[in-house]
């Protein structure tokens, strides 16, 4: 079953023009966009019009937001090759379904798959990889996502994050400015109280919490209950 992503359509457009087209996907293969037998879906990633990531199940969806909500990710591609040599010396090709590029410059690849579908045999595939992405400077990680170790409340946070990626003016300045004046733990419900539209105003504050100028007090699902406190200085 296809599953094309629309979170996006979360946030409507208020008092400006749809964007432009976002620029085409980097993968390094062709991917099928709608398959019968597993989901598939795209998101936009980066700044602008951005670029489009293609995605091939639910789980690289996931995986995917939730690496594109953390601060250090500065670049994100999708299904990017590493041809590796096996112990009797055939060359193959892997596929890394995600890799990133971090703020400090450290490039790490992302292998995703089920639990249940990691057995011994692709262990130890996986780490004879690894060790030649590592060897060969191709990255300086190489790390396994499953389903197991995907935090619900991150994930939850980081569909937020992406449903209203999208700038609101007005909202965003006023948004600032509340902020700035603000001093010690505050509950997000407070903050959002001084908008006569509670979505906007809420919306507005889940952007200062992406960018890093507002923090959790504790992690958790960002709600109206959440507690948060000033993490930078003012906005300029």
């Amino acid at each position: 079953m296809s599953a094309e992503i629309m979170i996006h359509q979360a946030q409507p457009y208020m008092d400006e023009t749809p964007p432009k087209l976002a620029s085409p996907s980097t993968a390094n293969r062709k991917i099928v966009r709608h398959n019968r037998e597993h989901a598939t879906a795209q998101v936009v990633f980066g700044p602008g019009h951005g670029r489009v990531i293609h995605l091939e199940s639910d789980l690289e969806l996931c995986w995917c937001l939730v690496l594109m909500s953390l601060e250090n990710t500065a670049d994100l591609r999708e299904q990017v090759r590493f041809d590796w040599v096996d112990e009797g010396g055939e060359v193959h090709s892997h596929w890394f379904d995600l890799f990133v590029l971090r703020v400090d410059g450290r490039r790490i690849a992302y292998t995703v798959k089920p639990q249940a579908r990691v057995s011994e045999r692709f262990r130890k595939e996986i780490s004879h990889i690894a060790e030649q992405a590592r060897e060969s400077g191709f990255a300086d990680d190489v790390r396994l996502l499953t389903d197991e170790n995907l935090n619900r409340a991150s994930l939850f946070n980081a569909k937020l994050f992406y449903a209203y990626r999208r700038p609101e003016a007005e909202a965003d300045q006023m948004a600032i400015e509340i902020h700035n004046a603000m001093s010690g733990v505050c509950r997000l419900g407070e903050l959002v109280a001084h908008f006569e539209d509670a979505g906007l105003g809420f919306r507005a504050f889940v952007r200062l919490l992406r960018s890093g100028h507002l923090k959790l007090v504790r992690p958790e699902q960002i709600s109206l209950n959440s507690n948060v406190f000033k993490a930078k200085g003012a906005i300029k």
